[in-house]
């Protein structure tokens, strides 16, 4: 496995979602969508392409190991956004949670992963079948994301490539988030020829993929609660996990036509765990305590480091 390819891919991974994300804020303040809406759902939905974009490509031609890569980055997604990111934004004291709001995602996120392993038993048309019950499932769940009142989001109304060529121009911010687009796309193909010649491309993509898919969220999350926005940024992280356990779980199964491994289904309990810990910290008014949680994240480590080395 070529460390330099390794970095190029995340790179252009991080580069496009960057690109997508400046276009996000502009697009939710023009749209008139509360800091809510915009974390929870155009940001959530916006960054969650990464790990979809890898499941689409390891469905092309090739099969075999590029599926297992599409798989385990579907499932090694919500670790660092539910297992570090989250935690750590609130136990900083940066995170401005609404129980109202976050509570619900968190909630459909344990019952999404918990629901998970009953794929395990299904085959052929069958998988993807509960792909499509999976992706419908976040209808409801994005239709409650807007309706919920909440402070505008504000801020800068200026995409990067608007400021650059001195206009106001909706199709420069759209042009600029195909860009990204285009950007995670190439990374994504890059990443998968890249961990598909490791030793044991499922465990490493469990370990690094989610360093080149999600770790973006978690930056945006803490630049967002830097400009006093913690109730955006923690509705990012909640959005986020709410959408990849419904939508991208499901474009993971209908993509690769693949349910989870034994192996790759013995993250879930440690998932659910997390949720469940910090549905209790919120409920209780204990924000802070979810700081905990980050724990699991090592127990998720020593898992996947323990296939590799």
């Amino acid at each position: 496995m070529d460390a330099i390819d390794l970095a190029g891919a995340i790179t252009l991974t991080l580069v496009g979602t960057f690109a997508f994300v400046d276009a996000v804020e502009a697009f939710g303040q023009r749209l008139g969508l509360t800091r809510h809406a915009t974390g929870a759902l155009l940001a959530a939905a916006l960054t969650a392409l990464p790990e979809t974009f890898i499941a689409l490509v390891a469905s092309l031609p090739g099969g075999g190991v590029r599926g297992e890569v599409g798989v385990a980055s579907v499932l090694s997604a919500p670790s660092i956004t539910l297992l570090l990111g989250f935690p750590v934004l609130a136990a900083s004291g940066a995170a401005k949670v609404s129980l109202r709001q976050i509570v619900p995602l968190y909630a459909s996120f344990a019952v999404g992963a918990s629901l998970l392993p009953v794929t395990s038993f299904l085959s052929g048309w069958a998988v993807r079948a509960a792909g499509l019950a999976y992706v419908v499932a976040y209808v409801p769940v994005a239709k409650r994301i807007v309706t919920e009142e909440g402070e505008p989001m504000g801020g800068r109304e200026l995409s990067v490539a608007e400021r650059l060529l001195g206009v106001r121009s909706f199709p420069v911010a759209f042009a600029q988030a195909l860009a990204g687009v285009l950007s995670m796309t190439l990374g994504a193909e890059r990443f998968i020829l890249t961990v598909s010649a490791a030793v044991d491309p499922f465990a490493v993509t469990m370990l690094l993929s989610p360093l080149a898919t999600c770790m973006e969220e978690v930056i945006v999350a803490f630049y967002w609660a830097l400009k006093g926005k913690g109730d955006a940024a923690a509705s990012l992280l909640a959005g986020e996990n709410a959408i990849q356990a419904t939508f991208v779980f499901g474009a993971g199964l209908l993509f690769t036509g693949m349910a989870p491994s034994l192996r790759g289904l013995s993250v879930i309990p440690v998932y659910v765990a997390g949720a469940a810990a910090l549905i209790a910290c919120i409920s209780t008014v204990r924000v802070r305590l979810s700081g905990a949680v980050a724990a699991l994240y090592v127990v998720y480590l020593l898992i996947w480091s323990e296939g590799i080395f």
